[in-house]
């Protein structure tokens, strides 16, 4: 018999996919709690090389509230 050990990593994009559904949810309401949580998951995916996800996480999880407040000119 052999002592060799075969080690199986299984990752799935658990962090890109939430920081896209907060994302999208802080578009619409509670932006203050959602928003700040999408970019802090959009940029743990990029970390763990899940750039689409991250990328539009980081996009969805800017501040939503300045530039809408911006346009309407609040």
């Amino acid at each position: 018999m052999s002592d060799d050990k075969i080690i199986i990593k299984q990752s799935s994009p658990v962090y890109g996919t939430l920081s896209i559904i907060f994302g999208f949810i802080g578009v619409f309401i509670l932006s203050p709690l959602f928003s700040p949580l999408a970019l802090i998951l959009g940029l743990l995916a990029c970390l763990q090389k899940e750039y689409a996800a991250g990328i539009i996480g980081v996009s969805f999880g800017r501040d939503r509230h300045s530039y809408f407040s911006n346009i309407i000119g609040h």
